[in-house]
């Protein structure tokens, strides 16, 4: 069964439940009047639509890793720094 995806609303169903339900939908319609190109049809919306969405995720997910891994880089850093300083000196008084 394919899937779907009403390039007005946003419903998401089979695609054929979603091509009776943009002859009804009046935010498709409005779409339609006002900037044809971008009413696709059902299937090929829904398909445009996840491939954006898993790029979005897949971007988050990235910064996220990327966010803890500088976090861990600085720790690790900082225990290195600790570890190489210069000690005080015996003879100081």
């Amino acid at each position: 069964m394919a899937v779907g995806r009403c390039s007005g609303c946003g419903r998401t169903g089979s695609a054929a439940r979603v091509k009776n339900h943009i002859i009804s939908c009046q935010e498709y319609l409005a779409l339609f009047r006002s900037r044809p190109a971008e009413c696709r049809d059902p299937e090929t919306e829904y398909q445009c639509f996840t491939a954006v969405s898993q790029d979005e995720t897949s971007a988050e997910r990235r910064d996220v890793r990327l966010r803890e891994r500088f976090v861990e880089m600085a720790r690790l850093q900082g225990i290195e720094a600790q570890r190489w300083r210069q000690p005080r000196d015996i003879l100081e008084d």
